[in-house]
């Protein structure tokens, strides 16, 4: 069950991601964002939203050059969004209603800065850290959780249709299941599996209904490369149903190697499978 409550962004404020008077503001309009408390307010956020970031980004006149101040400022908002959503527990109700929220945003006419979440996956790219494959001791004591948290994020913005990058899951999955997770730490183990079973918890059926396509997929290079097997799968690249039966099998073989207060996320990405394979 969901986790629900106000989200409070305050951290934000007091450490900014970005500097500027502009920041705040732009903190202050996700977090209004992220505590719609019912779905049918979502289409209203949405457009709150569009016209609170357009009032912020938007404001400088006689720009030299106009399209990189925006390509800036969008930038700028989509990095203080990926730190707000790292802010969010996981299991949070907020990332289901927030991930919508940016879905309308993306399809609003009349605010082109933020139409197919433009500039977003450079973004996200950025923010795309994860602490348990760091070489270097990591500094930051919660990095763990905001990872968790952002994968949570990203996961059910997928979901949604917003975004397409169909590499995540299997990048995410193949991490967490497809390597040996022997020479890990607890935590870093801990941590590769709880976020591909956030991956299966939150985008089940997208990563299903690929898995399901019944074929090989007809990938270039590039894409072979990108969607490589681990060094524990022996199969194609590419989404298939012989994959999800080793992702579903390997977290069974994983259940009795994490901590026990992380056996229920594992539990609950094989009941997820499970029930996802029951309905064809």
């Amino acid at each position: 069950m969901s986790k629900t409550g106000s989200i409070s962004l305050q951290v934000l404020r007091d450490n900014p991601v970005e500097e500027g008077e502009t920041n705040a503001q732009v903190v202050d309009a996700l977090e209004a964002a992220l505590n719609v408390n019912d779905d049918a307010l979502i289409p209203q956020a949405a457009k709150r939203l569009a016209e609170q970031l357009d009032s912020i980004t938007l404001a400088r006149d006689g720009a030299a050059d106009k399209e990189s101040e925006v390509e800036n400022a969008r930038y700028n908002v989509y990095t203080t969004l990926l730190a707000a959503v790292q802010q969010v527990p996981a299991d949070h109700e907020a990332h289901r209603r927030f991930a919508l929220v940016l879905h309308d945003l993306a399809g609003l006419d009349g605010h082109p800065t933020w139409k197919g979440l433009e500039g977003f996956a450079i973004c996200n790219r950025d923010a795309w850290n994860d602490p348990s494959l760091s070489f270097e001791p990591v500094k930051d004591p919660e990095a763990y959780e905001k990872w968790c948290n952002l994968n949570a994020f990203v996961a059910t913005l997928l979901s949604t249709g917003a975004i397409s990058w169909r590499e995540l899951p299997i990048w995410e999955l193949r991490d967490g299941l497809e390597e040996s997770l022997e020479e890990l730490s607890q935590e870093n183990k801990d941590t590769r599996v709880v976020v591909a079973t956030l991956w299966i918890k939150h985008t089940g059926n997208f990563i299903w209904e690929q898995a399901l396509s019944g074929k090989l997929e007809d990938l270039d290079e590039t894409d072979s490369r990108m969607l490589r097997a681990g060094e524990l799968y022996h199969g194609q690249p590419g989404y298939s149903r012989d994959r999800w039966d080793f992702w579903k099998k390997r977290l069974g073989e994983l259940r009795s190697q994490v901590s026990e207060s992380r056996s229920s996320a594992v539990d609950e990405a094989i009941g997820a499978m499970t029930e996802l394979e029951g309905k064809n």
